[in-house]
Order: C-alpha cells, then sequence, then structure tokens
C-alpha cells in the first residue's frame, strides 16, 4: 500500500537463453494469466530479468509491449486494458536499449513494464522520463566492459557485481504529467532545425546507404541526408519506408535520428 493505494509488483526471473524460447513464452503467459486476475484498473509494476530483448517479438507480444506488425507500444497508444503495456526502454534512444553486454552484443533483458493504470492520473502514477540505467564507474572494468563477480574454486573472490546493470524508475502518487502526442507530417530539411516539435511523420523516405548500426536516409525536401543512429529494425538500401521521427540528437556537429517506428 502506498498512501493507501494498493500496488502489485511482478518480480521475475525467466529462464536463460540456453534454453529455448519456448520456457520462456510459457512464463509469459503464466505471467498474462495471473495479471488477468486482478481487479479491473489495478496498477500493478512487472520487472525483473526476462532473458529477452525488450523487442524480441513473441515473447513481447504476449506481455502486451508489441504489436503484430511489431511497432511498439508507446505512451501516447498505450489502451485502457490488462494484456497491453509499455516498456520503459521505450523512452530511451535506440542505442541507450541496454543493460547486458555479452561479447559486444547489447540488449535490453531487464525491463520494467507498466499498464496504462500508471498513466491515467489516478491512484499511482509513473513520472514521465524517470527511467534509466544504473551506470556508476565502479560497475565497469578499466577495458570497458561490465565488471562481473568473480569465483574461484566455487567462492566468491570478493570482487565485482552483476553482468547486469540495474534498471530504475520513479512513481508518485501525483498525477502523471501528460506529454504532447501529436503526430505532425512534416520533412526531413525540420530536423536540420535547432527546435523542432517531435514526434514527426516522414512519408517516402529513401534509405540510401548503410553502415553497421546506421541507415542514411533523405527526401526531396533537402539535398543532404541524415542518419538513423542505432537501427534496431531491418531497412534495406534503396527502398522507401514511412517513419515517425520521436528523438533526434546532436552528435559531433551533426543532427541523428535515435528513435523512430516505421508505419
Amino acid at each position: 500500500l502506498i498512501d493507501k493505494y494498493p500496488l502489485y509488483i511482478f518480480i521475475n526471473h525467466w529462464n536463460s537463453k540456453q534454453s529455448p524460447d519456448s520456457y520462456r513464452i510459457r512464463s509469459a503467459e503464466a505471467l498474462i494469466e495471473r495479471i488477468l486476475t486482478l481487479p479491473e484498473g489495478s496498477e500493478y509494476i512487472v520487472l525483473g530479468d526476462f532473458n529477452s530483448n525488450y523487442n524480441q517479438y513473441n515473447i513481447n507480444y504476449i506481455l502486451g509491449t508489441i504489436y503484430r506488425d511489431r511497432r511498439m507500444v508507446r505512451k501516447c497508444n498505450i489502451k485502457q486494458n490488462m494484456v497491453q503495456h509499455y516498456n520503459l526502454w521505450v523512452e530511451k534512444p535506440i542505442y541507450q536499449r541496454w543493460s547486458y553486454n555479452f561479447y559486444g552484443k547489447k540488449e535490453g533483458i531487464d525491463a520494467i513494464i507498466i499498464p496504462y493504470s500508471l498513466f491515467n492520473g489516478e491512484g499511482i502514477d509513473y513520472i514521465n522520463n524517470s527511467f534509466s540505467v544504473f551506470k556508476r564507474g565502479y560497475l565497469f572494468h578499466k577495458r570497458g566492459y561490465i565488471l562481473r563477480w568473480e569465483y574461484k574454486n566455487g567462492r566468491h573472490k570478493g570482487v565485482g557485481y552483476s553482468d547486469h546493470l540495474a534498471v530504475f524508475a520513479k512513481f508518485s502518487t501525483k498525477a502523471y504529467k501528460e506529454e504532447s502526442c501529436t503526430i505532425r507530417l512534416g520533412y526531413i530539411k525540420e530536423l536540420f532545425k535547432k527546435n523542432i516539435r517531435l514526434p514527426l511523420k516522414l512519408k517516402n523516405i529513401e534509405v540510401v546507404s548503410q553502415f553497421k548500426n546506421k541507415v542514411y536516409i533523405k527526401d526531396d525536401s533537402i539535398d543532404k541526408t541524415i542518419t538513423i543512429f542505432g537501427i534496431n529494425r531491418e531497412m534495406t538500401v534503396g527502398n522507401f519506408y514511412n517513419i515517425v521521427v520521436y528523438k533526434r540528437e546532436f552528435y559531433n556537429g551533426k543532427y541523428e535520428i535515435t528513435d523512430f517506428a516505421l508505419f
């Protein structure tokens, strides 16, 4: 009970990736089945180590954080039902969505997932944009990798912490502060302006090149490209797409798109 408001917390630690997805799918199904036994409109938080990346389709579709067309549920379009949820990783730019680094493969397998009831201005609410990853320097080796715990002959050596970084978020009994959900139609040229109102819908943009986790896109509004950095969906050079830009950052003297969705 938080100021007399009931809050349910579901703490998860699912089977490791050494086991098949079917194990974690069963966990996801069991979790949703349990959530559906709560009174309608209940406030709850789902968190833990899911051993599945935040956008892995089959498991997150069951959890209701991703649509059938693989778009992530966002705060602006979450529905008032107990089978749809918002994964707080979506608040971060794509390239920051990780808490676990397995030989250079960074994934957000630790997550905090919440329902519509924590956005509705009643009881307990999420504090907008408070989700983050705990990344203090002592949690990393001098070579840059996460300083996991160390064992020798079955005994802990007193060195290291975890191979996962902690994720956290803040909640309050004060009403959730909404942000603009109006998506307006625009052009790439607007993304080069210092001040811009997002989200912005871009139609018929062309992927002109790709390098590692970057793609370079253009349209007819300006004679130069802009980068989508931290790309997490397949986009093919030469193809045209419609996208919604949610975040843009200024890095090394250039603007980059750091969060988007296809539509």
